[in-house]
Parts: structure tokens; C-alpha cells; sequence
């Protein structure tokens, strides 16, 4: 087969060697350059998404900051709610939830959500605690993975 270059395109001609007639022109693309390392190559919807939402695109998996006044959504304060109530069973504790303070996501196998949430302890006192719990809502799954507080941070 004969392969001839013209331009931006290569024609395939037939077999025979006699005849010249074209079987396809299909066009010549060279390869895009080497990335340097470290760096990833931006897809056409990432860099869509980006463009429409005005912000960096980060990568899934990422846990990322819920939108601005997520913290008074209900289904966000079910599950914090969730969190505490499967900490005071696990642990034979007495937390009473005060309020939903951050709300973070990462999507795995479904969403695991990061919260900071206030409690009031037995003794009066607020404290902050740090508690993810996964949830498949597609299988009405949920599960507490930790529950951890912040730092020595009593909230007055």
C-alpha cells in the first residue's frame, strides 16, 4: 500500500500499484507535546466546568467546602444529628447537638461529608468535633467513620 503525504492529510491508495485509486484520506495529527511532571492535562469538560463556574476544578475525590449557608440544610443537619447519636451509642456518651459550624464533601462510593460540629457535653460545656459519616443514598446506607474533636477548641 502506498502511502503518500500532502499537506495535512495522507492519502491510502490500493494494493495493486497500478491503479491510483484513493481508499482514505485521513488527516495527520501530531502528538501533543509531553506535559511536564507533575502535571495533568486538562480535559475539554473540565475545563467547561471551569469556565462556567469561575472557580478551579478540583479533582474527584476531592473534599471540597460545601456551598455558602450549606450548614441550614436539613439533610446536612440529619446527618451531623446522625453523627452524634452514633458516637453517644458507640461510646456511652452524653453529646447533645448544638449546631452544624462547617460542612465539607468527598465523593467516594458515594459522599462522604465532613462536618465541625458544636456540641454541648454532660457537664454544660460546647465543644467541637470533627465527624465524617459515608453515605450511599442509592442503597439508604450511612455510617459513621470517625468521630473526632477539634484540637483543646471549648466554644464559649
Amino acid at each position: 500500500m502506498r502511502i503518500w503525504l500532502r499537506g495535512a492529510t495522507t492519502i491510502r491508495r490500493c494494493k495493486c500499484y497500478s491503479c491510483s485509486f484513493p481508499l482514505a484520506v485521513v488527516p495527520v495529527v501530531s502528538p501533543p507535546p509531553p506535559l511536564p511532571p507533575g502535571s495533568r492535562r486538562r480535559t475539554a469538560s473540565s475545563a467547561m466546568a471551569e469556565a462556567h463556574s469561575g472557580r478551579r476544578v478540583g479533582m474527584v475525590g476531592d473534599v471540597r467546602d460545601a456551598p455558602e449557608g450549606h450548614e441550614n440544610d436539613l439533610e446536612a443537619i440529619e446527618l451531623a444529628r446522625f453523627a452524634v447519636d452514633e458516637h453517644n451509642s458507640k461510646t456511652n456518651a452524653m453529646l447533645e447537638f448544638e449546631r452544624l459550624v462547617k460542612v465539607r464533601h468527598q465523593v467516594v462510593a458515594g459522599t462522604m461529608h465532613h462536618f465541625t460540629v458544636q456540641v454541648k457535653e454532660a457537664g454544660g460545656g460546647k465543644k467541637l468535633y470533627e465527624a465524617k459519616v459515608w453515605e450511599k443514598v442509592w442503597e439508604n446506607f450511612k455510617q459513621l467513620q470517625s468521630f473526632q474533636p477539634v484540637g483543646d477548641a471549648a466554644v464559649a
